[in-house]
């Protein structure tokens, strides 16, 4: 059965997870309440509730915390990395990667990257305010940055030129460039 918002507020407040005093309660603030009140947590409280491994997860769940503190520096580095081989290796093979391998990986990194944000709190929100005002002031984009890092290689000839464009920026010669096109 569902907790009522002032009943998890209450327990948030008690137990030091930060939760806002009117309004909806957050569902990462949910997620937590559930984890430490239902055994295995929501996700799978059904299937593992009164079962031999319950009193093994139980007190796992109770430290949701100190675990959520824990998938915030591991999981996202874990995540990419597995994405990052299991790709190198598919594409090693001559295979495209396993749909299912990379979904799941992507999964644990939205999962490291939230707990992330819960475990910043307002330093997280100050972080990226900082991030965007950078963004601004020096013309570029880490998102566009990152897509460059995470796309397939260049052909040599367009990669130098990219590699150019970008030096070129970074020493305020021109703005922010635009990845060229590959050819086809």
């Amino acid at each position: 059965m569902a907790a009522d918002d002032a009943t998890i507020r209450a327990w948030a407040q008690d137990t030091g997870v930060p939760v806002s005093a009117k309004g909806r309660v957050a569902q990462g603030t949910r997620d937590q309440y559930n984890a430490a009140h239902n055994g295995a947590g929501p996700l799978c409280d059904d299937a593992v509730k009164g079962t031999v491994i319950d009193p093994f997860l139980q007190p796992l769940a109770r430290l949701t915390r100190a675990g959520e503190t824990v998938s915030a520096l591991v999981a996202p580095n874990v995540a990419i990395g597995i994405m990052a081989w299991h790709a190198q290796h598919a594409a090693a093979q001559g295979q495209e990667p396993n749909p299912v391998v990379m979904q799941a990986s992507a999964e644990m990194l939205r999962h490291g990257l939230l707990a992330m944000m819960r475990v910043g709190g307002d330093a997280f929100a100050a972080q990226l305010a900082a991030e965007k005002e950078d963004e601004e002031r020096f013309g570029g984009s880490v998102d566009a940055i990152m897509a460059w890092i995470m796309a397939p290689p260049a052909d040599p000839a367009t990669e130098e030129a990219n590699i150019a464009r970008v030096a070129a920026m970074f020493a305020g010669q021109e703005p922010a460039p635009q990845p060229e096109p590959e050819a086809a």
